[in-house]
C-alpha cells in the first residue's frame, strides 16, 4: 500500500524524497517540510508539526528513563506549587483563627468584669442567701404586688382613726378623679408611727396586682408630681434599685454616655445604647 505525504497528500515514491516522523510514523515530502537530504541525514529523529505541538517537550525524549525524569520534574513542580498554596491558605486560616480567639478573649474579659461589678454592687452576698430566704422573698413580693404607696399626702388632725382614714380617702380621690375611674382599695393605712413634721406615706391594698398596676400607670398622666405613687417593694428590691442607680451615676460620671436607666416591673436596669445607630437616626 503506497504511503502519502501528510501535507500535500500525494503518494510518496522513490523519485520524490521524503522523511518519516519518528512519532506518528507518517511520511512527508522533503519539499513539503522544507528539508534537504543533508538535513535529514544529520537529524534522524524528525517530528512533524502536529506531533511537535502534541508532544511538546517530549520531542527530546528518546527513552523510558527520559520520560520518568520528565515526569518527576513536572510532578515536583506541581508539589512545590501545592505546598506553596496550602502554606498560604493555612497562614490565612491561622490568622483568622487568631483574630477570632482575640475577640472571644475580649468578650470573656468584658463578661468577667461585668460579673465582678454585679457581685461587688450586690446588696447581699449570694453565699449568705438560703432557700428559705428566697421563698420568703418571693412570698413577700407576691403580697406587696397588690399594694401601692402614696407620698406627700397631708395627715389629718382628727382624733378618730375612722375620720383620718376618710380624710385620706377623700384626698386620694381628689388626685385620681381627674385621671379617670379606678378601683377602690380594700384597705388603707399609714406606715410607721406619727412624728412631728413628718408626713407618713400611705399604703393602699387592692384585691389583686392588676388593680394596683392600674393606679401606678395613671401616675404617668399625673400633671402634678407632688403626690407620687410607688410600688410597694421589698427591702431587697429597694436595695437593688439603690445599688443600680448608684452604679448608673458612677458610670455616667466616668464618661459613659451611651447608657440609660430603665425600669421593668419597678426594678431598675442599666441599658447600653448603640451610639452609632443613635447618631444615624438623628
Amino acid at each position: 500500500m503506497p504511503a502519502f505525504c501528510i501535507i500535500c497528500e500525494t503518494a510518496v515514491t522513490p523519485s520524490t524524497p521524503s522523511v518519516k516522523c519518528v512519532k506518528c510514523k507518517k511520511n512527508c515530502h522533503l519539499k513539503c517540510c522544507e528539508l534537504t537530504p543533508s538535513e535529514t541525514a544529520v537529524n534522524s529523529s524528525w517530528t512533524c508539526g502536529k506531533c511537535s505541538v502534541s508532544f511538546g517537550s517530549l520531542n527530546t525524549v528518546v527513552s523510558l528513563s527520559d520520560i520518568e525524569q520528565l515526569f518527576e520534574k513536572q510532578f515536583e513542580k506541581v508539589k512545590t506549587e501545592l505546598r506553596s498554596d496550602f502554606s498560604k491558605m493555612i497562614d490565612e486560616k491561622f490568622q483568622l483563627l487568631n483574630n477570632r480567639i482575640s475577640v472571644i478573649e475580649n468578650n470573656v474579659q468584658n463578661l468577667e468584669s461585668e460579673f465582678n461589678r454585679c457581685i461587688n454592687s450586690a446588696p447581699k452576698a449570694v453565699a449568705s442567701i438560703t432557700i428559705n430566704d428566697v421563698v420568703c422573698e418571693l412570698n413577700d413580693r407576691k403580697e406587696r404586688s397588690n399594694n401601692i404607696l402614696i407620698f406627700n399626702v397631708p395627715e389629718s388632725k382628727e382624733s378618730k382613726v375612722e375620720d383620718r382614714v376618710k380624710s385620706d380617702l377623700s384626698f386620694i380621690n381628689s388626685i385620681l378623679e381627674p385621671l379617670g375611674t379606678f378601683p377602690t382599695a380594700k384597705k388603707i393605712f399609714r406606715l410607721g408611727f406619727p412624728k412631728p413634721n413628718v408626713v407618713r406615706p400611705l399604703k393602699l391594698v387592692f384585691e389583686n396586682k392588676e388593680e394596683a398596676k392600674c393606679i401606678l400607670r395613671s401616675n404617668k398622666n399625673n400633671p402634678s408630681k407632688i403626690n407620687h405613687f410607688h410600688a410597694d417593694l421589698t427591702k431587697i428590691q429597694r436595695e437593688s434599685n439603690a445599688a443600680t442607680i448608684k452604679e448608673f451615676k458612677d458610670r455616667k460620671s466616668k464618661g459613659e454616655s451611651n447608657i440609660t436607666l430603665n425600669y421593668k416591673d419597678n426594678i431598675a436596669h442599666i441599658s447600653t445604647r448603640n451610639v452609632t445607630d443613635h447618631q444615624t437616626k438623628n
